[in-house]
């Protein structure tokens, strides 16, 4: 499935996939994926979310980036704590956040994320070879 692309404003490197919860739900509902990962917490991961929940289809995230982190780095610190709110939101809806680190695990287990946080170490392997949809946005350089 192919989703329409925005590129940021002043960062056209970085791009961020828009496409309608309704959308995603139609595909699902004929492609029915035994689990979600959602990749990023922009407009496609939250398209997802909403579409996965709707369909009772559990959600894994991974935690990429510290966007509240970057509030405070590019001068909108008054917005971090509610990038942080959104993201405790985001995150908590899920069956399962995926940390890169033991550390980064503990400073969320700190600010009142879930205990569905994980951090794991190596690779992961889907064994079972159950259909899983993959979000992110990806550019195709063009």
């Amino acid at each position: 499935m192919q989703v329409q692309r925005l590129a940021l404003p002043g960062y056209s490197d970085v791009q961020v996939g828009l496409v309608k919860p309704a959308t995603l739900r139609r595909f699902w509902q004929q492609h029915r994926p035994a689990v979600i990962y959602l990749a990023t917490q922009g407009p496609l991961g939250w398209a997802a979310r909403q579409a996965a929940r709707q369909l009772n289809i559990p959600l894994v995230a991974g935690w990429h980036t510290n966007f509240d982190h970057y509030c405070e780095d590019y001068g909108v610190t008054w917005l971090a704590s509610t990038a942080r709110r959104y993201l405790r939101y985001f995150h908590n809806g899920c069956a399962l956040t995926l940390v890169p680190t033991i550390c980064k695990l503990n400073r969320l287990s700190n600010k009142a994320f879930g205990a569905s946080m994980s951090c794991h170490v190596g690779w992961m392997a889907n064994a079972s070879l159950l259909p899983i949809a993959i979000l992110s946005c990806v550019s195709d350089g063009g």
